[in-house]
């Protein structure tokens, strides 16, 4: 499994990817089952790290930085990190509305592959997207759907950050207000952070 990075420490397993899409329900006299999303959705991340000294570094940075929004490497499924082939970012072939589902892209290097499952992200908004359906990107337009819908307009001037390039994308996050505020020593020496939650930054 490729390595990531949580305020400079391994995340270690177990890693939890959530979709967090609230929707509104209600069953009828029949029992027929009615659903509706309301639209918005947050990708929510909950891992432990591994421990690597300099727990100060860690200390400071989970305690002052707490209700700011924080940067790290979007982590990608281990099928995905296994299967990707991207190596460069694609471009975005045409200009999408917001609520679209569906966009075409183009890349410089023709027939690299971008699993279905993979986190992307556009150049000029922070939220991440999934692709759900794999797609060898190619010199002329290539069609992607995405998940969730597109939250903003997008034109040919951006580019898709994609698994493998130099640019990965980026998740922006608050820290769970469960989060523990700090560390805890097990015997004096070591300390431990077995469970860290954050909240995609919207």
């Amino acid at each position: 499994m490729k390595v990531y990075y949580y305020q400079g420490y391994p995340i270690a397993a177990p890693l939890t990817f959530q979709s967090n899409e609230p929707a509104f329900t209600s069953d009828s006299v029949s029992l027929k089952h009615q659903r509706v999303s309301q639209g918005a959705q947050r990708w929510e991340l909950e891992f432990g790290i591994q421990y690597s000294g300099l727990e100060n570094y860690l200390f400071t940075a989970i305690t002052s930085t707490f209700n700011t929004v924080g940067t790290m490497t979007m982590p990608q499924l281990i099928a995905v990190d296994n299967t990707a082939t991207t190596t460069v970012n694609l471009s975005v072939a045409s200009n999408y509305s917001a609520g679209v589902s569906f966009i075409t892209a183009t890349t410089v290097n023709d027939g690299e592959f971008l699993p279905r499952g993979s986190f992307i992200q556009f150049s000029n908004h922070p939220k991440i997207y999934m692709v759900k359906s794999g797609l060898f990107a190619h010199t002329t337009p290539t069609g992607i759907s995405i998940y969730p819908n597109l939250q903003v307009p997008i034109t040919t001037s951006e580019t898709i950050l994609v698994p493998g390039s130099s640019s990965p994308p980026q998740y922006n996050y608050y820290e769970d207000r469960q989060n523990l505020q700090g560390l805890t020593y097990t015997d004096g020496l070591i300390f431990s952070i077995d469970k860290v939650r954050l909240i995609e930054a919207l």
